[in-house]
């Protein structure tokens, strides 16, 4: 007869040794068969409680296979459309960067240009004043010699001669007083067409009235 087993399906089986005896070797046959019936009783009765087990497991199975899947194929699907956004966003960044160098060009062109007007108005206005200075210095020169001829209209005869010379030179210097003069009206001239350029653009620093009425004053003579 078997050994007396408690719990057959915690049952181990003993190693085989060459010692074992006859009686021995029916003895542990007969506890194995014991376990394997324990054990068939047991899925017999798991079979019985689930008949369809396997199926379900199967079933779970392919669900999870096919919900796997979905899953794949979504990540694909982001995947394509966050490679679109990529090559969108560089284009977008190629675009920018092609009109911010652009727009780097166009305003160095504009800030050469308005350095170059600038410099043309310094230089005119500079012209301008040397022109008015000299013209003061010839009317200066103008009023003594006038002055000088009025004070000799009253002298001895002897010094009428004095007085001729004084009147040439005096009808000289109004010969290059009024040439200055011309000279003063052409630059004014081109003034004028340069702020009217420049008007056309942004205001200028030379276009106030009080500039225009000093120079008015300064070309009369």
């Amino acid at each position: 007869m078997s050994e007396s087993l408690p719990n057959l399906t915690s049952f181990t089986p003993e190693e085989y040794t060459n010692d074992w005896t006859y009686i021995q070797l029916a003895a542990r046959y007969i506890g194995l068969r014991a376990e394997y019936l324990a054990l068939r009783t047991l899925v017999d009765g798991a079979i019985a409680a689930h008949p369809f087990e396997r199926e379900r497991t199967i079933h779970n199975l392919q669900n999870a296979r096919l919900r796997l899947e979905n899953e794949k194929e979504q990540l694909r699907a982001q995947k394509r459309q966050l490679e679109r956004a990529n090559l969108t966003n560089r284009n977008i960044n190629c675009d920018l960067l092609r009109r911010y160098s652009e727009t780097q060009e166009t305003l160095n062109i504009v800030l050469q240009a308005q350095s170059q007007g600038d410099r043309e108005a310094r230089a005119q206005h500079a012209k301008i004043e040397r022109l008015q200075e000299e013209n003061e210095n010839l009317r200066w020169q103008i009023e003594m010699l006038v002055k000088a001829r009025d004070e000799d209209a009253g002298s001895p005869a002897g010094l009428w001669n004095k007085g001729d010379k004084s009147q040439s030179e005096v009808g000289e210097m109004g010969k290059t007083a009024e040439n200055l003069d011309g000279w003063v009206d052409k630059v004014i001239t081109e003034q004028e067409k340069l702020r009217k350029a420049e008007i056309s653009e942004e205001p200028s620093c030379w276009d106030d009235n009080d500039d225009d009425d000093y120079n008015d004053d300064h070309f009369d003579i």
